[in-house]
């Protein structure tokens, strides 16, 4: 009976609760629906076409052949275009020939020659030792005189003084030096190193400097007395010599360079091995082909070219080296 009793108390108990208990309310509002919206993707921007290199001696980047203004006496438009004309058809590239008012300009190019267009350039003994200590050419050929069946090469410098008027290198100060020009290296450049290498300094210790025409015409001005000095190649005053012996005696030479290399064909360094040697064989040919040999004498105002490497010019570089020789120095 008591257990009766406690079941009918606990449900009696459980509906109770039940009955407690709040109705749980229920949110009607309408919820708000997620609608999944496209974010639009970043667009890269499209890079700039790579250039096309342009093939090394095609039409549209031709090989530059570069040559001293200085050096050609006449109209050289005829010559120019036969020397490109045989190039390209033997070279198989394109060949431009372009004349320089300064070898600075030129020996710039044989620089640029690594990230820039291809250039060979003439050049004289000065420059072509500028190029070489940039490191920016090497020699390949050299431009001489033919002299009966020998190939001579380029003559040495001598400088020359009034024989009655001064006697060493002291009698330099104050006197009126004569020249052609101030970038001409026979006359000035290298009779300057060697003023420079026997203690004198040209660019103060000289009394006048005057320009003159030609190389005859500072001998004779020395030989008269209208100059105290000047600057000739050792072929020029032998020359002189026979056909004025009596006014050359009145002229004394002071000191010789080593023979002065003044037209030596240079080329970058970038430039491969088989194409030095095409350049140089063909260039070899054609300074004995009847047809081209002339214009390349019109242009070089020499008649052949010999083969050389950087062991021909050891001398020269030895006798810069002992005047001291700075490219700043001289201007480039």
């Amino acid at each position: 009976m008591a257990a009766y009793r406690f079941h009918v108390f606990v449900i009696l108990t459980l509906l109770a609760l039940t009955g407690c208990r709040r109705e749980a309310t229920v949110d009607q509002s309408p919820q708000p629906i997620l609608v999944a919206s496209q974010t639009p993707l970043p667009r890269s921007t499209a890079l700039p076409p790579l250039p096309t290199r342009v093939a090394m001696g095609s039409s549209e980047n031709p090989i530059q052949l570069l040559l001293p203004s200085a050096w050609v006496e006449s109209d050289p438009t005829s010559s120019i275009r036969v020397i490109e004309t045989a190039l390209g058809s033997q070279l198989g590239w394109a060949v431009q020939i372009q004349l320089v008012q300064r070898q600075s300009d030129a020996i710039a190019a044989l620089c640029n020659s690594i990230t820039g267009k291809i250039a060979i350039a003439w050049l004289d003994g000065i420059a072509f030792a500028i190029a070489q200590d940039r490191a920016c050419g090497d020699p390949i050929l050299q431009a001489v005189n033919r002299n009966g069946t020998d190939s001579q090469a380029d003559a040495a410098v001598t400088l020359v003084v009034q024989a009655d008027s001064i006697r060493d290198f002291n009698g330099l100060r104050g006197a009126t030096f004569c020249r052609i020009s101030n970038d001409d290296p026979i006359s000035w450049t290298v009779p300057a190193l060697l003023m420079k290498a026997n203690g004198i300094d040209p660019a103060t210790e000289l009394g006048s400097l005057r320009d003159l025409d030609t190389p005859s015409d500072l001998l004779m001005a020395v030989a008269e007395g209208d100059c105290d000095a000047a600057g000739v190649s050792a072929n020029t005053l032998a020359e002189f010599t026979q056909e004025s012996p009596e006014e050359a005696a009145q002229i004394t030479v002071l000191s010789t360079s080593t023979p002065f290399p003044s037209r030596v064909l240079v080329v970058p360094p970038g430039l491969t091995l088989g194409m030095r040697q095409t350049l140089t064989e063909i260039l070899l040919t054609m300074s004995e082909s009847t047809d081209v040999s002339a214009p390349l004498q019109s242009v070089l105002g020499v008649d052949t070219l010999i083969r050389v490497t950087n062991a021909d010019f050891v001398d020269w570089r030895s006798f810069l080296v002992g005047t001291g020789f700075n490219q700043f120095q001289l201007g480039n």
